[in-house]
């Protein structure tokens, strides 16, 4: 059985961060997370957070496990914040359990 899935914005520099300068160290690390990602770049909630897309705790939810945090204030040189999202809650873990079950797809 198919699972739909959640829908996000693919990460545009251009639009999701204008003001970022791209000759400082957090573009800089942007370039970096989007190597290690494969270039699969999402904002996601807050301003200046950026997620890897291809990892959620529920494979058909943008929940991520994973992502960068700027600081739009911060200096030039300052680089970007490494975060993690691996807690999960009862809700997800439910809705993985069905899944591996074939009991259904569940949104969260």
């Amino acid at each position: 059985q198919a699972c739909p899935g959640d829908e996000v914005e693919v990460l545009n520099i251009a639009k999701h961060l204008p003001d970022l300068d791209p000759n400082s160290q957090q573009a800089a690390d942007i370039e970096r997370f989007r190597w290690f990602s494969n270039d699969y770049l999402a904002p996601w909630g807050e301003p200046g957070n950026i997620i890897d897309i291809r990892y959620a705790a529920v494979p058909n939810d943008i929940n991520p496990l994973w992502g960068i945090r700027l600081d739009l204030a911060g200096s030039s040189e300052q680089h970007a914040e490494f975060i993690t999202n691996r807690r999960t809650d009862s809700a997800q873990t439910q809705a993985l359990w069905d899944l591996l079950q074939g009991r259904g797809c569940h949104t969260l």
